[in-house]
């Protein structure tokens, strides 16, 4: 065979392996991670945080955000922190001044840390609104709670000893069809593999969404967001799974927005591609093993992407290998699938697209925007 198609063989093969074996731990995290135990009332001693460079590309999410919050949570004191001279800053103003369960936190350009971007807003309000016996819950500017199951959550898991949560995420579309069909993955990740790590073994091994990530105040200010990283949720997880402590999976879902644009959706896995290779060197072995195969697969992803399936027909893979590999091809292909029966209209030509949304994930690392320690914020 020729040298280079035995590669192109061995390189699609390695990578729909590493994909079905996490696809096959994901189902098992699926499956027998019980249901999140819920108390009668709940928590009151919780804070909702919502965290935003506060920027005119995210105008039409961000008020969105605060108005249906702030109402959903009534009763709870409602964050919004953002950096001075933010171009939205009198804007958010204007529209605070008659709510009473809202609090704006400036972060006052002289404040040094060693934390960028949202990860430096954050560290700000741990060292000055943050106290140890409370609970806080992030969310990012474009993310509505579509429930408060979580609030039911805290009383029980605290006792536990448990000190932080992730919820389950579920796209909305933006101005694209394209980037929200994609982004259905995201909801299947979170069922599987993130349900694997975060809910089952108790710890984020896959580390944690910067969505609704709730966390108790006594944790938020011994781990702290202190660290130059543009993955700021990441590397909080691989500082908590340093120190064994317990995590769960709740249950409350969360609807995020999907990119406007195609140039966005890369922007933004590319960013997450820079920031996890980067953070995961200084985990432990364990979340190293795990995190690292999964962020090395996903760059060398491309060779065994679905731009050059037919080409698969032309190798001689072993058959009892394909049926294995299948498993992973088949994830996609439900998870983008179920993405595309959402769709009001389009969503037949949609599914026509399929292989086209698995090739953006894959090429997403290998187009470099910016530099390391740029946040890129995408349009919303």
């Amino acid at each position: 065979m020729n040298l280079i198609l035995q590669i192109l063989m061995y390189a699609i093969v390695l990578h729909w392996t590493v994909v079905s074996i996490f696809i096959i731990m994901g189902f098992i995290g699926y499956i027998f991670y019980k249901e999140t135990i819920k108390l009668s009332y709940d928590h009151k001693d919780v804070e909702i945080c919502i965290v935003s460079k506060a920027s005119k590309s995210v105008e039409g999410v961000l008020f969105e955000c605060i108005r249906y919050n702030s109402k959903k949570f009534s009763n709870y004191t409602v964050n919004i922190i953002v950096d001075e001279g933010s171009e939205l800053l009198s804007g958010i103003e204007s529209c605070i001044k008659r709510s009473e369960n809202i609090k704006l936190v400036v972060v006052p350009n002289s404040f040094k840390c060693h934390a960028i971007a949202k990860g430096r807003a954050i560290e700000y309000f741990i060292r000055t609104n943050v106290m140890p016996e409370k609970w806080y819950a992030f969310i990012d500017d474009d993310n509505l709670v579509l429930d408060t199951k979580f609030l039911r959550e805290i009383p029980y898991y605290e006792k536990q000893g448990y000190v932080a949560c992730n919820g389950i995420l579920y796209p909305r579309m933006g101005k694209s069809k394209l980037t929200f069909v994609a982004d259905s993955l995201r909801y299947f990740d979170d069922l599987t593999i993130f349900r694997f790590g975060t809910g089952m073994l108790r710890r984020p091994i896959n580390g944690f969404h910067g969505e609704l990530l709730v966390v108790k105040g006594e944790c938020l200010k011994s781990i702290t967001f202190d660290r130059e990283t543009v993955t700021e949720d990441f590397a909080f997880s691989r500082e908590l799974f340093k120190i064994k402590a317990k995590t769960w999976q709740s249950e409350t879902i969360v609807s995020i927005q999907s990119p406007h644009s195609l140039i966005d959706f890369i922007k933004q896995r590319n960013r997450w591609y820079r920031g996890i290779s980067n953070d995961v060197k200084d985990a432990n072995w364990q979340m190293k093993l795990f995190a690292g195969i999964r962020i090395i697969d996903w760059r060398l992803g491309l060779s065994g992407s679905w731009m050059i399936f037919p080409v698969w027909f032309l190798l001689p893979i072993p058959l009892w290998i394909s049926l294995f590999n299948m498993i992973g091809v088949s994830y996609y292909m439900v998870a983008y699938i179920s993405g595309a029966m959402r769709l009001e209209s389009g969503g037949f030509k949609s599914m026509v697209m399929i292989p086209l949304y698995g090739v953006l994930e894959m090429v997403s690392p290998h187009i470099r925007i910016g530099n390391k320690k740029e946040f890129n914020v995408i349009l919303k």
